[in-house]
């Protein structure tokens, strides 16, 4: 339990110590059938220092290959504190897919999928003054362009009320160009990269096409020095998204 402790404090204390630019998004694991079979999905990523809006999607362009793209985004005002934190993303990627165990109604209930890909990410954190009045009152603004390679095995079962998947991200990030301006002065440059293993649990609940889902989840930084992961993602520890899903149902 002591150990425990430290180990959290420590972790704690690593997370506290940079601007948030890397904001990990929803993992997409969209158990497809078929071909033609398609998933469409919005919505919002709880564990961001803001809402992250998500957008998502998948289609399976054959028996065994399908396609996916993903959109993030998140802007806003300063919070109580007068921090500000922007981020966009776009990515796209391609795998195969399979699934199995029919059920009574013709049903493969049993799906698995291993999907890879990449995309680029632009983020900002503004620090204002504790008593800012605008959006120019900024201390210090963190900016950052990065590009993210992935892979991401999967799998779960589908059903006509309930969906139960578990995926693991395997991400690359490189941030090929970060600034900090201190008081509207260039004062540092520099580039990142790092590794992230990310586990995550998706359940949907509803009824055939639509349906609203929850994902859990860790990141988890690995293969190196993580302290490039905690110097750009001050906020990035855990996943938590919930939103809505709708994709075709063609079985009675």
């Amino acid at each position: 339990m002591k150990n425990l402790l430290i180990i959290s404090l420590l972790a704690a204390t690593l997370a506290s110590c940079g601007p948030t630019l890397y904001v990990p998004n929803t993992v997409n694991a969209p158990l497809l059938e078929e071909k033609g079979d398609f998933k469409a999905s919005i919505g919002v990523n709880k564990s961001a220092p803001k809402n992250d809006l998500n957008m998502q999607g998948a289609y399976a362009i054959n028996d065994k290959v399908a396609v996916m793209s993903n959109v993030a985004h998140m802007a806003g005002s300063a919070d109580k504190q007068g921090n500000q934190i922007k981020h966009d993303l776009v990515e796209a990627g391609v795998g195969y897919y399979t699934s199995f165990w029919d059920n009574k109604q013709g049903l493969n209930v049993g799906r698995a999928e291993i999907f890879g890909g990449g995309g680029i990410g632009w983020s900002e954190d503004n620090d204002h003054d504790t008593n800012y009045t605008n959006n120019d009152d900024v201390r210090h603004r963190y900016t950052g362009n990065y590009q993210r390679l992935f892979l991401q095995p999967a799998v779960g079962i589908k059903s006509k009320i309930v969906d139960v998947s578990f995926a693991t991200r395997f991400s690359y990030v490189y941030f090929s160009d970060t600034k900090h301006f201190t008081n509207g002065m260039l004062t540092e440059t520099g580039t990142y990269n790092f590794a992230t293993m990310e586990p995550v649990l998706t359940t949907a609940l509803g009824y055939r096409r639509g349906k609203v889902f929850v994902q859990v989840g860790a990141i988890l930084p690995f293969g190196g020095d993580n302290s490039a992961y905690y110097d750009v993602s001050a906020d990035a520890n855990t996943h938590f998204s919930i939103g809505f899903t709708f994709n075709p149902w063609k079985h009675k």
